[in-house]
This record gives C-alpha cells, sequence and structure tokens, in this order.
C-alpha cells in the first residue's frame, strides 16, 4: 500500500514538472495585455524600394484648411496575429479606394480582406510580419479581394486565395506606388488633403499600448518592435497626425489617435518614410 502511494505521488511530481518545462517553452506574447494587441511591420530597406516611385501623383497646392480628415473605413482589429500590413494597406487604404469607386457604404462587400493580402505578402509563419513594399506588389499584380470574398480571422494564414478569389481581386489592383520623406509634413497634408491616405511604419513602446486621448508626443517603456498603421487625417490646433490603428475600438480613441508632426518624424517613425498607392480603378 505504501509503495502504491509513494509511486501515484512521484507520477504526480513527475506530471507537475513536465507542465511546468512546458510552460516555460511557451513563447512570450508579443504584449503584456489582454487583449494581445499584435505587430508585424518588417521596416523596408533601400533595396526594397527599387518598384516604387518617388515621383508623386498630382496633389493640391492652395490654401490648406487647418484640419482635415479621410472617411475611411471603420476600424479593424487584427487580434492575435502579425497582419497590421494587410490591414494597414489592404483594409484602411484599398478599402477607402474601393468604397470611393463603388460609392458604397463599407459594407462587407466593399471592404478589401487583409486576409487575402497578409496571407500572400507574409514573411513566414502568421507572426513573421511583412513589409510595405511586399504587399505593393502583390495589390499591383494580383490586386485585392473584399472581406466578403475572403473573409478575415486570426487563427490561420496558410490559405492560399481560390481562382475565384484571385479573379475577384483583379478588379481592386493599383496602378502605382510611391514613397516620400516623412519629415516632409507639408506635403503629407497636401496629399491626405487630396485624398490620398498614407501609410507609415512606427516602433511601438509600452505607453502606445495605454494610449486613451490626446496627442501622443513622448516615448516610455520598452521598445516590442514595428507596427504599420494609416495616416488619415491632420489638425493644424493639434499640431498633429489622425492615426487609424487595427486594434479595435477599445484601444486609444476608438482605435484613432493624434500622433505629433515633428515627434513622429523624429522619434516615434520605424522607417523614415511613408508610403501611398494610386489605384487603377
Amino acid at each position: 500500500m505504501k509503495r502504491k502511494y509513494l509511486n501515484h505521488k512521484i507520477g504526480l511530481l513527475c506530471a507537475f514538472a513536465v507542465l511546468l518545462i512546458l510552460s516555460s517553452c511557451e513563447p512570450s506574447k508579443v504584449d503584456p495585455f489582454d487583449p494581445v494587441y499584435d505587430l508585424g511591420l518588417v521596416p523596408a530597406t533601400p533595396g526594397d524600394l527599387v518598384d516604387g516611385s518617388t515621383t508623386l501623383p498630382s496633389y493640391f497646392t492652395g490654401t490648406l484648411p487647418n484640419a482635415y480628415t479621410i472617411p475611411t473605413a471603420p476600424v479593424g482589429d487584427q487580434k492575435r496575429q502579425g497582419s497590421c500590413i494587410g490591414f494597414s494597406a489592404g483594409y484602411t487604404v484599398m478599402s477607402y479606394y474601393i468604397n470611393r469607386s463603388n460609392g458604397g457604404s463599407y459594407s462587407n462587400n466593399f471592404l478589401g480582406s487583409p486576409k487575402f493580402l497578409y496571407n500572400l505578402c507574409k514573411l513566414s509563419g502568421c507572426d513573421g510580419g511583412s513589409t510595405y513594399p511586399r504587399a505593393m506588389a502583390i495589390l499591383k499584380t494580383k490586386g485585392i479581394c473584399s472581406w466578403s470574398d475572403m473573409p478575415y480571422t486570426d487563427y490561420e494564414c496558410s490559405q492560399i486565395p481560390s481562382a475565384a478569389q484571385n479573379s475577384a481581386a483583379l478588379r481592386y489592383r493599383i496602378r502605382s506606388w510611391s514613397y516620400l520623406s516623412i519629415s516632409d509634413i507639408d506635403k503629407m497634408k497636401r496629399l491626405l488633403y487630396s485624398g490620398y491616405p498614407l501609410m507609415i511604419g512606427i516602433r511601438v513602446y509600452t505607453n502606445f499600448y495605454q494610449y486613451r486621448t490626446g496627442v501622443y508626443n513622448s516615448l516610455s517603456g520598452t521598445d516590442n518592435g514595428g507596427h504599420a498603421v494609416a495616416i488619415i487625417g491632420y489638425d493644424d490646433a493639434r499640431q498633429a497626425f489622425r492615426i487609424q490603428n487595427s486594434w479595435g475600438t477599445a484601444w486609444g480613441e476608438s482605435g484613432y489617435m493624434w500622433v505629433g508632426y515633428n515627434f513622429l518624424a523624429q522619434q516615434l517613425t520605424a522607417e523614415p518614410r511613408c508610403y501611398l498607392v494610386v489605384p487603377d480603378f
């Protein structure tokens, strides 16, 4: 009886030890919050920019209003996947152009599928992230299908678009993509007012997760990596750009934030440039 009890005790201790070992091997989360706010930007190198252009589309050259915001799609949520490029470029920006060309109301038929874009442009694995130029290459050659055609999920990223999804995507391709210095605040504002949302890469520090309202103008805590977001407006009274994130509406100002003009260019940016696309539809 004593031997049986001893063996049972040893068995329990061994099982507990295995659980401890397995738990220590689990990958660390991207941030300490629940829900997890995932990232996914891989900064582009100069060699990645060969297919882009520094030539910009025509933009407004008159007197700018003091504030302007592009009417983009409702804030999306990438959840537990490093698909921020898919949301910044494929969802926020492409949905705006798709909606504009169709006169729609941002129904799922007029939302770009972040899953279509990210599954094709990701570097490796669901948390491998991607670069903007890789996403631009897909948008130029393949386009993007709608959310209805390929709904987003954050629990897989290996699904290759079907023939029908690829065919639907061809309707919404871009003609070209360009980039400019993120320090050129005046030109960025003019492009925004002319109807060109801008895509940027930023560094995410601890206090970025904790942002609730106001103008974000300082860094504190740990640098957790790169993140792709879109600039959709500006406000000279605040001296700040309006940012649309992809962490749902519980974060920030219902999914948006204000970032100081100079702070963005001098401290927050993960790349010295911002991107824009010219649609081919």
